[in-house]
């Protein structure tokens, strides 16, 4: 090494420097207990996941439909038995958001194109199908809203091939 020169790292270098004038007398890498313990969070992580289960258990007695829906979204499932989507009509859809501010889930956002996207997640009569003022948005069986999507999408493409000839 050239005279004058610092060893960036090992005995003597910035690292031994920096690590010494902090009053860390630890090797590189190594995490010592008490700094350990003051960043594990299991314990207080317990207790919180107590009180919820406790305060959900309570809610789910008085509403266990909800709390059966909430567990059901929780996990990513979609309704059993007869699942309905939503379709958004993007020729009726001005991206007005009415039904994002309709929408008690917080699901729907309005994408740059200007048309509105949903998750697939709400059953029965959703409020952002009452809310759409243009009836952009319908809700129905999940098999006939599939086959609707596939039929407009063959459809556009008809069309295309029809305006390239």
């Amino acid at each position: 090494m050239a005279p004058g020169r610092l060893a960036l790292l090992g005995a003597g270098g910035i690292y031994s420097a920096a690590t010494s004038s902090k009053g860390w007398n630890h090797p590189p890498f190594e995490i010592p207990r008490h700094v350990y313990d003051g960043w594990d969070a299991r314990k207080s992580g317990a207790a919180l996941q107590t009180a919820w289960d406790s305060r959900f258990a309570a809610y789910a007695k008085q509403h266990p439909e909800l709390a059966a829906a909430f567990k059901r979204r929780m996990a990513g499932e979609l309704p059993a038995n007869g699942a309905r989507v939503l379709l958004v009509d993007p020729d009726k859809c001005v991206g007005c958001r009415m039904c994002a501010l309709a929408c008690p889930f917080g699901n729907i956002e309005v994408l740059d194109r200007g048309h509105a996207e949903k998750c697939d997640l709400c059953g029965g009569d959703p409020m952002c199908v009452q809310f759409c003022p243009r009836g952009a948005l319908r809700c129905g069986p999940t098999v006939s809203v599939e086959a609707e999507k596939r039929d407009r999408w063959a459809r556009a493409l008809a069309d295309t091939y029809r305006e390239s000839e």
